[in-house]
């Protein structure tokens, strides 16, 4: 069956981001199951759901571009979204979806809520919503800059704190203190390195098999034993004598930060840290 047949053929395609811009958005589960039941109610021919966890702030989506490949190809004529801000956050990939529309590839879109056709109109109203999707977009990483650009300049680190510090607070407003079961344990892992007579897989086999020390658990990860290349991040870190590194929110430049949060070594001990480690 060829896309000019009656029975058009629909792509459903399913999006979600782990950034800031699909918060609120339903999950790629809550998305597959609302256009399964449309898709019953209205008789669409599916030939396929396409699911992809990426941002579409950027063109460069793997899955999107299978998807609209099949159209250019002739294999399916419809698209079938949750909502037409699954399709582009972006003006590359919407002048993709207008371009296909215009050579006849792509028949309709179709939202639980809307028919967008090859009509002057449905065109102007997706070029528009989208649009709109780029200006939520782009609002939004102006305001995270912003927040980050305050944090940055109150002296905390953005994201995880690192091994002997814990992060406490609300989201948005998280500071960082000291870790009250591990902060010392890596003090002495210091101290160890310090003394110049411990190579860095000796610290690790001590703290690892003497100490017990493993890292703090998470949602996500963690319970387990410092790796090798978590210890020399470690012994590189200046966030343990009071600074940090992070990127300019508006240059994109790494600049050395002065911390809020209380140091664990002095300037001069992490000065002899990096000498030992050659540099």
């Amino acid at each position: 069956m060829s896309k000019n047949d009656t029975k058009i053929k629909y792509l459903a395609y399913c999006r979600k981001s782990s950034e800031s811009e699909d918060r609120q958005v339903a999950s790629i589960e809550d998305q597959k199951r609302e256009l399964a039941g449309y898709a019953e109610r209205e008789g669409l021919y599916v030939t396929k759901i396409y699911e992809e966890s990426q941002s579409a702030h950027k063109r460069g989506r793997p899955v999107f571009a299978q998807v609209m490949n099949k159209l250019e190809n002739g294999e399916a004529g419809g698209l079938l979204v949750w909502h037409l801000n699954r399709v582009a956050r972006n003006p590359w990939d919407c002048g993709w979806v207008i371009t296909n529309m215009d050579e006849g590839n792509l028949i309709e879109i179709r939202t639980p809520s809307r028919i967008y056709i090859n009509r002057s109109d449905d065109k102007f109203m997706i070029q528009l919503e989208l649009g709109m999707a780029k200006k939520d977009s782009d609002d939004k990483g102006v305001a995270v800059k912003r927040a980050y650009k305050g944090k940055l300049e109150k002296g905390w680190r953005p994201g995880c704190a690192p091994v002997g510090y814990i992060n406490i607070g609300e989201i948005g407003n998280k500071t960082i203190i000291p870790d009250p079961t591990r902060f010392n344990l890596v003090r002495q892992m210091w101290d160890l390195f310090l003394s110049g007579t411990y190579s860095v897989s000796k610290i690790r086999h001590i703290v690892t098999n003497e100490w017990g020390l493993r890292t703090r658990v998470t949602k996500k990860q963690g319970g387990k034993a410092m790796s090798m290349s978590q210890l020399y991040y470690m012994f590189n870190e200046p966030f343990y004598y009071g600074y940090f590194e992070w990127k300019d929110p508006e240059t994109e430049e790494v600049r050395l930060y002065k911390g809020s949060h209380q140091s664990m070594i002095t300037e001069q001990e992490f000065k002899r840290a990096q000498m030992l480690l050659g540099k």
